[in-house]
């Protein structure tokens, strides 16, 4: 066999080792990954009794399930704007329809989440009621825009 049929083959095979590599480490990774929360919200957790951090966290995961569709409209409303605006003809008539159903998707989230509070809030002490309240004081993209250095 000729030496460059020989180093096309193991060239070859040393890729497609570290392609294996690559994604068997990927794999595994995010297979036994645990659920990370932002900080906000684990200091929310941390600060509850055992059984009101629980009653939250389940909260948390049926408000997730409950607007994982209207998230993914609003991402998709967003690509939606983005494209408009960055077409080389800017509809003003498409941007309208699309700013519109975004604030509709938006304000619907928004009344699922208030739902939510509303049923937990009643369950929770004053003390419990002003760590929620913290968390709900400024939104988290706000307080980003406020620090960054711009």
């Amino acid at each position: 066999m000729s030496t460059k049929i020989r180093i096309c083959i193991i060239s070859s095979l040393m890729v497609n080792l570290l392609l294996l590599g690559i994604v068997g480490g990927h794999l595994l990774r995010f297979a036994g990954k645990e659920k990370v929360l932002p900080p906000r919200i684990s200091y929310m957790l941390n600060n509850l009794s055992p059984e009101k951090s629980s009653m939250m966290d389940r909260m948390l995961i049926e408000l997730n399930e409950q607007n994982k569709t209207i998230l993914s409209d609003i991402k998709q409303h967003r690509q939606d704007i983005y494209n408009i605006l960055t077409s080389n003809n800017f509809d003003i008539n498409s941007y309208r329809r699309s700013s519109t159903k975004m604030n509709k998707s938006q304000s619907q989230l928004l009344g699922n989440i208030g739902e939510k509070i509303e049923s937990v809030a009643s369950r929770l002490t004053q003390d419990e009621r002003i760590i929620l309240a913290e968390l709900l004081k400024e939104p988290p993209a706000i307080q980003n825009l406020q620090h960054s250095d711009m």
